[in-house]
This record gives structure tokens, sequence and C-alpha cells, in this order.
């Protein structure tokens, strides 16, 4: 698969990762845009909240608007933040509605979405269909005990070899929104360029979301409300992870490559 010509520079010499500029920028973008960044928190919480509300009551027929705000508008607003991130970082002026921008790109990011989606549940078949050929017993609970603590270490091991594939590509395919968005790629392209990017050093960058990850739980210490400066924080240090390590499309040739691996 051929990638865009910057892509293929970095895809092809490697780049250095500067863990720790990526966690000051992203505190440095969020103080810049603070006010819009917290109302944008406000908004993805309430809209988060009402869809696990509506699934909550309406059960079954419930699931769709949960799977509506999964693949569709959380990947839209996300990609919204990032955009409105980028305007503030490049000091453009900025507005609300520059968080729904995202949805300009809405038929790549729900591609997307739904191929990540698709492959999760193709790696828990295994366990769908345990539960689909014994669901008449666990529903009674009569499922019996003897052989869940006689094949604990078994499910566990098999629950753990599920869980690698789908963290492995979590990880990897973390930078396909901003391919999509900045680079104007489509959905595949942009998942398969992001892993080939992103694996080059995937355990700093994993290392760098369990950081960041850290960093937004951090807010509840705020009694919650501290979430609403965290969170965008940590978006904010994702952006700025990708501006470093892949770019967008207009900056010069120096800018690109300032930070690639010099070895061949």
């Amino acid at each position: 698969m051929q990638f865009p010509a910057q892509l293929e520079k970095i895809i092809r010499h490697g780049y250095d990762f500067r863990f720790g500029d990526y966690i000051s920028r992203g505190f440095d973008l969020v103080q810049k845009n603070l006010g819009l960044f917290i109302v944008f928190c406000l908004i993805y919480f309430i809209i988060n909240f009402a869809a696990d509300k509506t699934a909550n009551v309406f059960g079954y027929a419930g699931i769709g608007v949960e799977v509506l705000f999964s693949v569709i508008i959380s990947p839209c607003l996300l990609a919204g933040f990032y955009y409105t991130a980028h305007k503030t970082a490049e000091n453009d002026s900025t507005a609300f509605d520059d968080f729904f921008k995202g949805f300009d790109w809405v038929k790549p990011l729900t591609i997307s979405a739904l191929i990540q989606f698709a492959i999760t549940m193709l790696c828990f078949v295994p366990m769908i269909a345990f539960g689909a050929a014994n669901w008449r017993l666990i529903a009674r609970g009569d499922f019996p005990i003897e052989f869940l603590a006689a094949n604990l270490g078994t499910i566990g091991f098999l629950y753990l070899a599920l869980m690698i594939p789908l963290i492995y590509l979590a990880v990897a395919w973390s930078f396909a929104p901003f391919l999509i968005i900045f680079h104007d790629m489509e959905a595949w392209p942009a998942l398969e360029a992001s892993r080939q990017i992103v694996s080059k050093k995937w355990f700093t960058f994993f290392g760098f979301f369990i950081v960041i990850g850290l960093i937004a739980i951090l807010g509840i210490l705020g009694l919650v409300v501290g979430l609403l400066f965290t969170i965008p924080a940590a978006l904010c240090m994702f952006y700025a992870a990708f501006r470093d390590v892949v770019g967008v499309p207009y900056e010069s040739a120096d800018d690109i490559l300032d930070h690639l691996i010099t070895e061949i």
C-alpha cells in the first residue's frame, strides 16, 4: 500500500519520540484555550451520559444508541477536538463550532470505527461462542462452579490471548483519526499507515498512553471537576505527539525531517 511521501519517509527512516516534550506541550496548549476545551468536555460527557442512560432505559432496543455514539458521534467529536487543538497550536482564532468540524470526515471516521469494532468482535468470537453454547445454564445460575474453578487458568490464558492483539491494535491505530482529518486519508489506508508508524516504537507509545491516561484520571482528585482540565490536557498531549512525529502536509520539509533518525 502506497502512502503520501511524507508518511513514507517517516515509516522508512523512523523518528524520535520526545516523551516529556509532548506532556509539557499538552499542558501549554490546553491553557491557551481552556474555556473552549472545558465546554467541549462538558458537552462530550453529557452526550455520553445521555447515550448510556438511553441504553439502560430501553435495554436491547437502546444498544443502537450506544453504537451510534461509539462509531459515529464520539469519533467525530474527538476529531473536532484535535482540529480545534491544531488551530490553537497555530494561533488561529477558534470558535465553538470547530468542535463539530470532525463531522466533515464522518464517512472515513465511521468506517474506521466500524473496522475496529468488527475486529474487536472477531477477537471475542471464542468467548461469545462459549457464552452462546452455555447461555441457558448461565442464565439460570446453574453453570457448574467446579468447571470454572478447574479451568480458570485456561480461561484466563485464552482471555489474555484475545486481549493482546486488541491492545496492540488500539495503540497501533491511534494516529488514524489524525491522518484522516489532517492528511485527508480514507479509513483503511489511515489505519494501516498509523499501524506502521506507531509500531516502530510501539512500547514507547504504550507507555505514553499509560502516562497520559493516568494524568487524565488524576482529575478525579479534584472532585471530578479536575477532569474538565486533565482530559483535554491528555488529548492535547496526544495531538502534540502526532504533530511532532508525523506533522501536517503544509509543513516544510525541514519541519518534517528534523525529528527523523539519521541512519537509514
